[in-house]
């Protein structure tokens, strides 16, 4: 039986240690290296060529999406799966665009990994065991209504986001009602608090 050699790429030791025991008490898995740095796990890749890189999203000196990008760029024979904490459909998504095989939750229970482990041995994704979970839209804000909200933010009436921002009330109220139909909100609480699942940022 072909053993799955694998390599691990994750700032964290920690994380690295404790999934390096976990594959170890796998009769069908051998341990073939692991970097705390990106760069340093990028060369270590092209040159052992693991079955499958587990790979952190951030690590110093490169990231785990662009060492993925470069490897599929580089026709490289290894599989990625990305490992991260962020729960985020715009990192999922440029996983898949860059060419990973999958992405993983670091909290995923035991079993799910090594079925994934699995999985993307012979071929197959693993994006939907998270992707289920994301089922919101990504709101896209231009940054004129960025400015609105902010200004909305602090209390400002419409008059005093108009004189502030050189608009007219007509044109901050057009905005107002754009960016409530953008956002399927309501309230300026709501608002906020959907901005801050989206990860928003109004600076």
């Amino acid at each position: 039986m072909k053993k799955i050699r694998i390599y691990i790429a994750d700032d964290h030791q920690l994380i690295v240690e404790g999934l390096q025991r976990l594959l170890l008490d796998q009769d069908d898995i051998i341990f073939v290296g692991s970097s705390n740095n990106g760069l340093e796990a990028e060369q270590d890749i092209l040159q052992k060529e693991p079955d499958i890189a587990l790979l952190d999203i951030r690590m110093p000196g490169k990231d785990g999406l662009k060492i993925t990008q470069n490897l599929f760029h580089l026709q490289s024979p290894t599989k990625v799966i990305i490992l991260s904490m962020y729960e985020d459909i715009r990192y999922i998504n440029d996983a898949k665009n860059f060419g990973a095989y999958g992405y993983l939750l670091k909290n995923t229970c035991r079993e799910e990994f090594l079925e994934a482990i699995h999985l993307v041995q012979t071929g197959k994704k693993i994006f939907h065991k998270i992707e289920a979970k994301q089922t919101k839209e990504l709101i896209f804000l231009t940054p004129r209504e960025k400015d609105i909200i902010k200004e909305l933010s602090h209390g400002k009436t419409n008059q005093e986001i108009a004189d502030e921002l050189s608009l007219s009330v007509q044109t901050v109220m057009t905005h107002r009602k754009n960016i409530r139909a953008k956002t399927g909100t309501k309230n300026l609480a709501n608002l906020l608090l959907v901005l801050k699942e989206q990860g928003i940022d109004l600076e």
